[in-house]
This record gives structure tokens, C-alpha cells and sequence, in this order.
């Protein structure tokens, strides 16, 4: 794409403006709706739903954008919660020798960073974040061939190294990953080979698991 230095004078100002709250509204809203469409699906759910019905009422009503950030939070508590108790099988002759935490969804938080899911512990969140990882590249990808710059986001705040918009755009296309992630602990064994633990805890996904989440990356496009 061609840069757009009118788009990206409007994006850097649309925080003060007021826009880019009405922009961070909508993508939150979309994503809210999708997570809700999901939960259906998901075993801890009774909870979860009400919430999220809440959340999406209360955006219409949302003014700032800190109000819209604190009841993305506030889905999300809700949303995850409902993910925890999720199966994940192995291979019976692998299922004994994998940790027990390895075997359902358990918490998005991470035990080795206290905040946010960065540094997966166990496989199916490392399935997410590797996805979500594709799912951002592709996001960036989207941001520059309109001629927008990939740092300047409305939601997620200006952090070096960071492609904010990116994170942003990525946020309605979330639960499109999550209900493929879903699908393949539904259909799927894993074999002990699919994954390995770095000695600080954190799970990693290896080849051929990787060989087949790598092409998905046009359909998150």
C-alpha cells in the first residue's frame, strides 16, 4: 500500500478527537459478540453468558475509551473463565507422562508473567498465542495496504516495539482463532512430540503441529 499521511494524521489525533473511541466501540463490540457466539461450545459457560450480554449492552452506553477498555476486561474475565476447564487429549500412550496442568485449558493468565498470557504453560494456550502470532502479522499486513501506520492504535496504548493498530484490528478477528482452536482440541490427539518445555515452564509448539498452523495465516487475512 501507499502512505497515507492525511489517514495518519487523522490516526494519531483520533484519540484526542473522540474517534478513536468510537472506533475502539466497534472493533470491541465485534469481538464481544463473537466470543458470545462461542460459548455455547464451551463447558463452563452458564456464568460467562450473562456477563457478556452485560458487556455489550453497556458499550452502546461507553463514551470514553477507558470505559470501552474496562468492559473488554471485564468480558474477558468472563469469557477465559468459561474456557477452563476445557480437555485436552493426548495419545494414550503419551497421556500419563504429561503434566496435569498440560491437560485441560486452565487459566489465560500466566503463572510466569502474573499479567496476560505471554509465556504459555501449556499447550492450548500456546496453540492460541502462536495463531493470534499469525493472526497479528496479518493484521500489520492489513494496516499498511490502506496506508495506516501499524504503531498508532486507539486501544492497546503507545508501546515501543509494539504495532498497536495492529493489536487493535486484531481484536474482532480473535474469536474466529478461538473457535479454530476449538475445533482441533475437539478432533484432535497430541502426541508428547507436538510440544516441548523450556526449563522456565513455558510450552512451546513443535513441527509437524507448526507445519499445519502456518498456512492458516490467509484465512485470518
Amino acid at each position: 500500500g501507499t502512505v497515507q499521511p492525511a489517514l495518519r494524521r487523522q490516526q494519531a489525533l483520533a484519540n484526542e478527537t473522540g474517534f478513536g473511541g468510537r472506533i475502539a466501540e466497534g472493533l470491541i463490540r465485534r469481538k464481544v459478540e463473537g466470543q458470545l457466539g462461542l460459548l455455547d461450545r464451551l463447558p463452563d459457560s452458564r456464568t460467562a453468558k450473562p456477563a457478556l450480554e452485560r458487556v455489550l449492552e453497556q458499550l452502546s452506553q461507553s463514551s470514553t475509551l477507558s470505559e470501552v477498555r474496562k468492559l473488554e476486561a471485564t468480558a474477558a474475565k468472563a469469557y477465559w473463565a468459561a474456557w477452563r476447564t476445557l480437555p485436552v487429549s493426548f495419545a494414550r500412550k503419551d497421556r500419563a507422562r504429561r503434566p496435569a496442568h498440560w491437560r485441560t485449558f486452565g487459566t489465560r493468565v500466566s503463572p510466569l508473567t502474573g499479567a496476560g498470557a505471554r509465556k504459555a504453560v501449556n499447550p492450548a494456550n500456546a496453540l492460541l498465542n502462536y495463531l493470534y502470532a499469525i493472526l497479528e502479522a496479518e493484521s500489520r499486513i492489513a494496516a499498511l495496504a490502506v496506508g495506516a501506520d501499524p504503531m498508532l492504535g486507539f486501544i492497546h496504548t503507545d508501546t515501543r516495539h509494539r504495532d498497536s493498530l495492529a493489536c487493535d484490528l486484531m481484536e474482532p478477528a480473535r474469536p474466529k482463532v478461538d473457535a479454530y482452536v476449538l475445533d482441533l482440541l475437539e478432533r484432535r490427539e497430541f502426541r508428547k512430540e507436538d510440544f516441548f518445555e523450556l526449563p522456565d515452564g513455558q510450552c512451546r509448539l513443535m513441527p509437524p503441529l507448526t507445519d499445519d498452523l502456518i498456512p492458516t495465516g490467509p484465512r485470518w487475512a
